[in-house]
């Protein structure tokens, strides 16, 4: 989430939300009104982290196990682009709906060589 609040347009205030809570991020020199202490109160005041664990991210080794192929099969299939995958920063990483995407195309034909 991001929300802007403040006076300078081209040095938003920012309120980003992080998997533990909200975390506000001020420009180097941007002044803070009371307005903008009271709006971040309220914003504050009515937060509720989500109930929704954040999804668990697979390595190679771990999605290779999962479907019985070697992490080298997952390798060769992300360079094709032939199977479904998450760029985190430069590490690939396989969601667990990436891994039952990838399990019902191998159940449907797909080759496990």
């Amino acid at each position: 989430m991001r929300v802007q609040l403040g006076h300078a347009p081209d040095r938003p205030v920012q309120l980003l939300h992080s998997g533990t809570g909200p975390i506000l991020v001020l420009c180097k020199g941007m002044r803070v009104s009371e307005d903008l202490v009271r709006r971040l109160d309220d914003l504050l005041r009515t937060y509720e982290p989500s109930d929704l664990p954040a999804p668990r991210m697979f390595r190679y080794a771990d999605a290779a196990s999962a479907l019985g192929v070697s992490p080298q099969w997952l390798k060769v299939r992300v360079s094709k682009g032939q199977i479904p995958y998450h760029k985190v920063g430069t590490y690939v990483r396989f969601t667990a709906e990436d891994v039952d995407r990838i399990r019902a195309t191998m159940q449907r034909g797909g080759d496990t060589e």
